[in-house]
């Protein structure tokens, strides 16, 4: 019984993780990826204001999708 337990919640637990991979860290993936590039073009340029710019943003992003997780869970 306890092996199928087992079974069954890391079962659970790969599913719950297929879902918050397609709904939420795929729907931010390019717009993350824009926001480093923005980044490293900043940094080419030199231009620091730019650089805080683009990871102040990419920063957001990950906000939003941690607050997503946790609405999620609760």
């Amino acid at each position: 019984m306890l092996v199928f337990g087992g079974i069954a919640l890391i079962a659970i637990g790969m599913i719950f993780g297929d879902i918050f991979a397609v709904f939420i860290l795929h729907q931010n993936a390019g717009e993350q990826g824009a926001a480093l590039s923005r980044a490293a073009q900043a940094m080419r340029k030199q231009n620091p204001a730019g650089v805080n710019e683009a990871f102040g943003h990419l920063g957001a992003l990950l906000e939003s999708a941690a607050q997503k997780l946790m609405r999620m869970c609760t």
